[in-house]
């Protein structure tokens, strides 16, 4: 459920901002295709620059920390998302998308990859973060384009239905992290419950490899 929930900011509001947000763009505020094109394209460039960043920053500090902070940007960028698209002035579009690509999309998909491996012992590894990862994609990645169009006809194309939708996703993921188990210390070969206390690695050995007082055998 972890697998599945942490993915609602970085799987199901994905999809709003790269997929839906063209359809929103040409049949709702009737630009041209181009406008959102150009502002999903832009935005991915700078989000492909960033995500390696925000990675390295959870190597430093935690998964925990740069992918809470990252889903609550979002949640509380959704209304100005929206309020800025809803301008149709095609800069302040594309200013939007790579905001919340980078600053929102960008700290919940960094630290993803090695917090799924973290969180699953060796013996079911594989099965469990193919399992989470992909069931997710199926329901958020398939059914939340489809739940934002359906938002729009309903609230007759008011946009503060997309912001709800967006922020909702995204504190959703900011709840499974909170109850999630921090990772990024964890030995890749430790069971769960098996983190190793803060500033020694689960060997016994401290951060700069060289072996914990405990972890010296004394001699008579």
């Amino acid at each position: 459920m972890i697998a599945v929930g942490a993915r609602f900011a970085e799987g199901g509001n994905y999809y709003i901002f790269t997929v839906f947000i063209l359809t929103y763009l040409s049949e709702q505020l009737d630009l041209s295709r181009q406008v959102g094109l150009t502002g999903v394209m832009v935005a991915a460039a700078v989000d492909i620059a960033v995500i390696p960043l925000w990675g390295a920053l959870s190597d430093r500090v935690g998964r925990r920390p740069v992918f809470i902070g990252g889903a609550l940007f979002m949640a509380a960028f959704a209304g100005p998302f929206f309020l800025l698209v809803d301008t149709r002035s095609p800069v302040l579009i594309c200013l939007a998308l790579v905001v919340v690509m980078a600053f929102g999309h960008g700290p919940v998909f960094g630290p993803l990859a090695a917090f799924y491996a973290e969180l699953f012992p060796a013996r079911v590894r594989y099965s469990g973060v193919s399992i989470g990862y992909q069931a997710g994609s199926v329901v958020l990645g398939g059914f939340t384009p489809m739940l934002a169009t359906s938002l729009i006809v309903w609230s007759g194309g008011a946009s503060w239905s997309l912001m709800l939708l967006v922020a909702a996703g995204a504190l959703i993921a900011a709840a499974t992290m909170v109850a999630a188990p921090e990772t990024f210390r964890r030995s890749l070969d430790a069971e769960p419950g098996g983190d190793a206390p803060d500033g020694a690695t689960p060997d016994g050995a401290t951060p700069d490899g060289a072996p914990s007082p405990e972890a010296v055998p004394t001699s008579n």
